[in-house]
């Protein structure tokens, strides 16, 4: 899973591996976390808010270059997402294990076998047949800036995430709004075969920042 996924499933619970790239350690009044920036396996790079479930204690060791197993959780009307802390990714995990002293001795054949390889990671789950389109036009056209693209998508991704704000729309469903919608972005000339019927406006309890800390909530006046 990647950042698109996660904003276009808002309120949901979302598994991804990211690495971080920038980040703040913070103290507030619900205890420790974290504000900066991470970068997901598709490349796309994310302000975010670190932290983790009430139970837990947030690893304040966590920096920049650190590679984690996270639940991402994007809120569409704060248009904030969060990065719940997992675990360490397991190549994470290796380099930071600390080296061991080389056997003493004469070098038997027991002591050259290598240790066995860690477990693959699991497979990216299967991609309904709706959101195929959406899923193909992630790489960045030859030619074209990736800065811009990046720019484009999440324009895209926040138009549909409002379209769909209060509805039961699936997420294969959104995501084939986010290729046609994109699609006219780049082009400007697509033949639109979403409904522009608007959507109902209601409010999702989930949709909550309370939550959150004081400056990172919708109505604070900063």
């Amino acid at each position: 899973m990647n950042f698109q996924q996660v904003m276009a499933a808002p309120g949901q619970y979302i598994q991804l591996q990211a690495t971080i790239t920038d980040i703040k350690h913070m103290n507030g009044e619900y205890g420790s976390y974290a504000l900066g920036k991470a970068q997901d396996n598709q490349g796309q790079v994310a302000s975010v808010m670190f932290t983790c479930k009430k139970e837990m204690q947030f690893p304040t060791g966590l920096a920049a270059g650190h590679r984690c197993n996270w639940a991402g959780k994007f809120d569409a009307n704060t248009q904030k997402m969060k990065l719940f802390f997992g675990s360490m990714a397991q190549a994470d995990v290796a380099a930071q294990a600390p080296a061991q002293a080389p056997p003493q001795g004469p070098i038997t054949p027991a002591a050259q076998a290598l240790p066995p390889l860690p477990d693959p990671l699991p497979p990216y789950p299967p991609v309904s047949p709706g959101a195929t389109h959406a899923i193909e036009t992630r790489h960045v056209p030859v030619g074209r800036d990736a800065t811009g693209v990046s720019i484009e998508r999440q324009a895209t991704v926040k138009a549909v995430c409002e379209r769909y704000a209060g509805t039961d729309a699936d997420l294969a469903t959104m995501l084939d709004a986010c290729g046609h919608f994109h699609k006219w972005i780049e082009t400007g000339t697509v033949d639109f075969t979403v409904m522009n019927t608007p959507a109902p406006i209601m409010t999702d309890p989930n949709q909550d920042d309370s939550d959150l800390p004081p400056e990172l909530r919708a109505d604070y006046p900063g």
